[in-house]
């Protein structure tokens, strides 16, 4: 018997079919690194976090206050001095003083008006006569209290933008104020020609979604103790 023959062509028949697997294994490895880097890509963009808008070290992490402000009050004038004037004088303003500090670590003095000093710094509170009554040797008089100025504390901002942002702290946004020198400021009352709209202090708060968007608001308040929270463009 004569030997099989082989075709000639019979090698070049299967070069197509190795340059096919090549090819197919080509395609495989740049599929898997194009979804490898589409993975990259959606992972580093999740993991990317926005420049923050304001300055770490100028701001104070908001935690509120403990007492919390409203809980806050001052104990009742003791019997014997409710007839004294003074005494009574330097009473009421220190309800007025607790009141715009959110705090009873404060000293009233009332020689004529009252001075209210706080953290180092003083607020006057001006007693207005409205008139007094006698009856024999007991002589009455009505007053009222009208502060020339204003306290604005780091208890009362954090106390006020706490409740503002109790959504955005239970999804896990940062909340922060800017710093207050010494924790407290003096500022003048509201001016008639606003209308009573409050002023528009220089301080601003921040809540900050990690890897998302940060939303700051300008501060405003009447009276250092309500305020109001203007979203801005920072």
């Amino acid at each position: 018997m004569g030997a099989a023959e082989t075709p000639a062509n019979a090698g070049d028949q299967k070069e197509p079919g190795k340059w096919a697997m090549a090819c197919g294994c080509l395609v495989m490895l740049l599929g898997v690194g194009l979804i490898g880097g589409l993975v990259w890509a959606v992972v580093s963009f999740l993991r990317w976090d926005p420049p923050v808008p304001y300055s770490e070290a100028a701001t104070q992490k908001v935690v509120q206050p403990s007492p919390k402000c409203y809980t806050i009050t001052v104990p009742p004038l003791p019997k014997e001095k409710r007839l004294d004037r003074r005494a009574k004088l330097e009473y009421d303003a220190r309800r007025d003083a607790v009141g715009m500090t959110c705090d009873t670590d404060v000293k009233v003095a009332c020689p004529d008006d009252c001075v209210v000093t706080y953290k180092g710094k003083q607020a006057t509170i001006a007693v207005l006569n409205q008139g007094c009554t006698s009856w024999g040797t007991i002589r009455s008089c009505k007053y009222r209290l009208e502060p020339r100025a204003y306290f604005v504390t780091t208890r009362h901002l954090h106390n006020a933008f706490w409740g503002r942002t109790d959504r955005e702290r239970r999804e896990g946004h940062h909340v922060r104020c800017d710093t207050i020198p010494g924790d407290a400021e003096v500022i003048p009352p509201t001016p008639k020609e606003t209308g009573g709209e409050g002023v528009k202090l220089r301080y601003r708060c921040h809540t900050r979604n990690p890897g998302s968007i940060t939303y700051s608001y300008a501060v405003w308040t009447k009276d250092g103790s309500t305020f109001t929270f203007e979203e801005i463009d920072d």
